[in-house]
């Protein structure tokens, strides 16, 4: 756990992280627990490299912005359990803005901390990078419930990679082939562009926000029997803008001995193996 002021001056310790700590102490939910509370900057770069050691890091430094930031902790432990914090009085930052900062440092769980001005007290909204909200509300003790929950839970899941059939002996890896098959398409690649114009109007994303969070697959049907035999699912390209997808914004998979593979140099939408799984399951299903 790292909170706290990290500054020139010998740094500040915050009183919340202190709370959240003792808190967490007392739940004996982790064998080894280590706070860092304030300090100096030159100490920052140690404490980082030190992420590499732990399954879950709770990083909430606060540094002070004429100065690097230094909080890519999924650069050092790209495998641990990363809860990210941000400062949100009066509600400055959007929620699209909170996910979107998230998202930049790989955060799998945000807590955001909005203080009342008028009554000292600070409100808690544990959030996650697709917009869930696991806790909202001002009490630390069950804050800290819902989050060791979440997290435990979370260690539970694993992402199923994809696999470049380039690095596979014996199919073929001409992604042009392949992607000859869905012109024509033009109707759902229209559709797609409609949708994410709407959907992105709705959202209305925030200066900075550079994508809209979304994903669109295809699957090829009558005409080229060839893919339906062979089960090939057009994915979009992960985090390509939908409102200007076209034919060179997909990527075929298919499913292959229960491991997800593509063609092509482009890795397809993070969601692949989910939704190769649903047109498993709904072979009826020809798009999402």
């Amino acid at each position: 756990m790292v909170g706290g002021t990290f500054d020139d001056d010998g740094g500040r310790k915050s009183s919340l992280i202190r709370k959240f700590y003792d808190t967490i102490n007392e739940t004996n939910s982790f064998d080894e627990i280590v706070l860092y509370n304030g300090g100096n900057y030159s100490e920052i770069e140690h404490i980082l490299d030190s992420c590499k050691d732990f399954d879950v890091v709770i990083w909430w430094a606060n540094i002070p912005n004429d100065k690097p930031k230094l909080r890519d902790v999924k650069s050092i432990n790209p495998r641990c359990m990363l809860v990210t914090s941000k400062r949100n009085d009066n509600k400055k930052y959007s929620i699209q803005e909170l996910i979107n900062r998230a998202l930049g440092i790989k955060s799998n769980l945000c807590i955001e901390f909005s203080k009342d001005t008028k009554t000292e007290i600070f409100n808690m909204m544990i959030f996650d990078p697709l917009g869930n909200s696991w806790y909202n509300g001002s009490d630390i003790k069950e804050c800290c419930t819902k989050l060791i929950d979440r997290i435990f839970f979370l260690d539970l899941i694993s992402r199923q990679g994809c696999i470049n059939v380039n690095d596979m002996v014996g199919l073929p890896n001409d992604i042009s082939e392949y992607l000859d098959m869905i012109r024509g398409e033009d109707e759902f690649f229209n559709l797609i562009k409609e949708y994410a114009e709407v959907f992105h109007k709705l959202i209305s994303p925030a200066e900075g926000v550079t994508r809209f969070l979304g994903n669109s697959s295809f699957r090829c049907q009558r005409g080229f029997p060839s893919i339906r035999k062979n089960d090939i699912i057009f994915m979009s390209k992960r985090n390509i803008d939908k409102r200007y997808i076209d034919i060179q914004g997909f990527v075929p998979t298919k499913l292959h001995n229960n491991e997800v593979l593509y063609w092509g140099p482009s890795k397809p939408s993070v969601d692949t193996p989910v939704q190769l799984n649903l047109y498993k399951l709904l072979p009826k299903i020809e798009y999402m």
